[in-house]
């Protein structure tokens, strides 16, 4: 499948202006209303509230097809509708129309550690800047413009 482009700038609409689905954006967790998620969970609600990151937004920004697991281990992950398996980064390729490198780049943040790995962002290849899990969401929004500029083909070559 193509780069789904529509999808992706409704992503960087709704993460600049839409009314977040989650209290809170933070681009280290998919979906979360637990407070040991985030050390700085606590500056925002002592011991309630959510958080997200911008896939944790999918199934706000398109609930025909994701929506969160209801029920066990994996409770609150952001899933495609008609799967079975949890496999959100994979899930958020297939839809969008992305390699993994891709969506690693436009959906985890660089750092340290397994799921942050400092190689998840490709700024070179695909605009855009490395974005660590405490920026903002019109940041990862910037990101996703960079991609799509850089991504889309020109008209008129």
């Amino acid at each position: 499948m193509a780069i789904q482009f529509k999808r992706l700038e409704k992503i960087s609409k709704h993460l600049r202006v839409g009314k977040l689905g989650h209290q809170k954006f933070n681009f280290g967790v998919f979906n979360s209303d637990n407070k040991d998620d985030d050390a700085t969970f606590n500056d925002f609600e002592k011991s309630c509230g959510t958080m997200g990151c911008a896939i944790g937004e999918f199934p706000f920004i398109f609930p025909k097809n994701f929506h969160f697991i209801e029920r066990g281990f994996d409770k609150g992950f952001p899933r495609m509708h008609g799967k079975k398996e949890v496999n959100v980064i994979g899930h958020a390729a297939e839809f969008l129309g992305l390699d993994l490198k891709q969506t690693k780049h436009l959906f985890l943040p660089s750092g340290d550690g397994v799921a942050f790995d400092r190689n998840n962002q490709k700024p070179k290849q695909y605009g855009g800047r490395r974005l660590t899990k405490t920026v903002t969401k019109e940041a990862v929004a910037d990101n996703i413009d960079a991609f799509i500029a850089k991504m889309r083909p020109s008209r008129g070559r």
